[in-house]
């Protein structure tokens, strides 16, 4: 049920709903399976690491880091991005 406020017609909060719905669409890109194991796009994760494409493509080649891929998208799972972290972490040098 809408309440309809100062002046505003069903139609406009409908449209403000809707709005919100796409925004939210488009602004959450990556998935959730069960609650356990978050998906990201290639997209995300240059931004995660704030690479190329290249870099990315270049790790991938080299299976420094696991991948899925359905059609001619790229995707990585959370489990994926802590394994390569975890992989190749510098020691801390004791001074």
């Amino acid at each position: 049920m809408l309440i309809i406020k100062d002046g505003m017609t069903e139609v406009m909060m409908m449209e403000i709903i809707n709005n919100l719905k796409m925004q939210n669409n488009t602004t959450t890109k990556h998935l959730k399976l069960n609650n356990m194991n978050e998906i990201y796009t290639n997209d995300e994760v240059l931004t995660y690491f704030g690479i190329s494409k290249r870099t990315l493509a270049n790790w991938r080649l080299k299976k420094l880091i696991s991948y899925s891929q359905i059609g001619n998208k790229i995707y990585y799972t959370k489990a994926n991005i802590d394994e390569f972290l975890t992989t190749y972490k510098k020691p801390i040098k004791s001074k």
